[in-house]
């Protein structure tokens, strides 16, 4: 339980039950719940009409927690540059930390000009050093690592438990 309906017959048109299923199959509804019964999303529990859910799988759970973990890496991170007097929120999502990877790599080779401005997806821009560019990286490296050992625990859980909170203690971002 619970299961789907499979159909709403409304028995005071019939003068036999010659056909239908038999009467222990069938569950008799007041007025109130034939008006308002649905013509689908709905089943039995308990001898009552509840609301259908489809159930769980694992692959169904585990395809909702890849779409929530590429949403949490791509939440961005507070990162506070030296030339700012607060932190700035830097995209994280896949392309801007394969750009961020970049540019450490440019700081690292002793290529970056500190001051260089790194523009932010609004437009806006940062004035940045090489330890500056360096540090971010980092920052987001360690950010998206703990979102992946996130998920890869609950992964872990779902094997035992379809209903693992696929929301609760996600790292955060600061």
């Amino acid at each position: 339980q619970p299961t789907p309906v499979t159909g709403w017959f409304d028995m005071g048109f019939y003068n036999s039950l010659d056909g239908f299923p038999p009467a222990s199959e069938l569950l008799p509804l007041t007025p109130e719940q034939w008006k308002n019964r649905l013509p689908c999303g709905q089943a039995v529990k308990d001898g009552k009409i509840v609301p259908y859910v489809t159930p769980k799988t694992l692959d169904g759970q585990r395809a909702v927690l890849s779409g929530l973990t590429n949403q949490k890496k791509a939440l961005g991170v507070y990162f506070q540059p030296s030339a700012t007097s607060s932190a700035v929120l830097f995209p994280s999502d896949d392309t801007s930390y394969a750009n961020a990877l970049q540019q450490a790599q440019v700081a690292q080779l002793g290529a970056w000009t500190d001051g260089t401005a790194w523009t932010l997806a609004d437009g806006s821009s940062v004035p940045m050093s090489s330890d500056d560019v360096t540090g971010l990286f980092k920052k987001l490296a360690k950010y998206r690592g703990a979102c992946q050992t996130h998920a890869a625990a609950l992964s872990k859980q779902l094997e035992n438990d379809l209903n693992t909170d696929l929301t609760a203690g996600w790292p955060g971002n600061r």
